[in-house]
Order: structure tokens, then C-alpha cells, then sequence
């Protein structure tokens, strides 16, 4: 009898700290370097997040808020110094904006934090990812896919209901 579950695939999570994701240089043009860096696929989607968008990850950081995880991809880390972002490269982008004293939140830099708490928010917050191995093409595709469009969409509806009963909370 043929098993109705698909083939295991060698999927492995950690949990990192966020200023790990300051160890590496992106290249978000694909741009090859010698030191490990950060890549994105060529099918991601564009970068749509908006400023606002940007700041409101690092503020959910800042308010405790238990972050999502992280897919890449590491199989050509050895060889070539490259990981691959399958999900998450807006929430690096933004790490790496705030880190890098180009993204203001709460009228601050990461810069105008105080020591204590620059040193709590790159050491004591984790990132969960998950590190997908010895995958074909064809799965991590199929993987990026089943992550970005499998569930149904909010509604801009959804949206303004949750946040009416919110304002009334208040």
C-alpha cells in the first residue's frame, strides 16, 4: 500500500539571535562576495513593504511580540558563502535597516537605545528559523509556495472589523 504522506524533507530549526542576521552582507542584487552573504531567489517577489511596514516588525519586537520564523535555504553556504532567503527577507531587511541606524522607530535609531537595551534586543530576543537542507529546486519552490499563498487572504473587511472592536476596547 502507498503511503498518502509525501516524503520526508530534511527541515532543521534554530533559534537565533537577532544580531546574527548583522553577521551577514546582503546582496539583494545577487551580487557575489567572498564572505557569507545573504541572497534572495530569483522567485521571491519584489520588495513591497513600505516604511511603515518596516517599523511596525521592529516595534512588535520591541513589545514582546513572538516573532515568526525564517526559511533559508544553506545548501550553497560551504561552498560559495551564500544563504538563501526563502521566507523572511523583509523581516531581515528590516533587522539590518534598524541595526544600521536607517530605520527610525518610536522617534529612535538603534543608536539612541541605551546600552542595556541595544545589547536585550540583539542577545535575549530569538528568531526562530527553520534551515532547509538537501531539498531540489523543485521542493524549495514548492516550499516558498505553500508558505506564502496556501492560506486565504484578509480581507480589508477583516481588517477595519478587528480594528472597530479594538477601538472599543480602549
Amino acid at each position: 500500500m502507498t503511503s498518502v504522506f509525501k516524503e520526508a524533507v530534511e527541515i532543521q530549526l534554530y533559534h537565533k539571535p537577532l544580531c546574527e542576521w548583522t553577521l551577514y552582507k546582503s546582496e539583494w542584487n545577487s551580487t557575489r562576495q567572498t564572505r557569507t552573504h545573504l541572497e534572495i531567489p530569483y522567485y521571491q517577489r519584489n520588495f513591497v513593504w513600505k516604511e511603515e511596514d518596516y517599523q511596525s516588525f521592529i516595534e512588535s519586537i520591541l513589545d514582546r511580540v513572538q516573532l515568526p520564523p525564517v526559511y533559508v535555504d544553506t545548501r550553497d553556504l560551504y561552498s560559495k558563502g551564500v544563504i538563501y532567503i526563502i521566507d523572511g527577507k523583509h523581516r531581515i531587511q528590516a533587522l539590518q535597516r534598524f541595526f544600521n541606524n536607517d530605520l527610525k522607530v518610536r522617534e529612535m535609531f538603534f543608536k539612541d537605545l541605551s546600552k542595556n537595551d541595544q545589547m536585550e534586543f540583539k542577545y535575549s530576543i530569538i528568531m526562530p528559523v527553520f534551515e532547509v537542507k538537501r531539498l531540489t529546486q523543485k521542493q524549495i519552490v514548492e516550499l516558498y509556495l505553500y508558505l506564502n499563498f496556501k492560506a486565504v487572504p484578509h480581507t480589508q473587511q477583516d481588517k477595519e472589523k478587528a480594528l472597530n472592536i479594538l477601538s472599543s476596547l480602549s
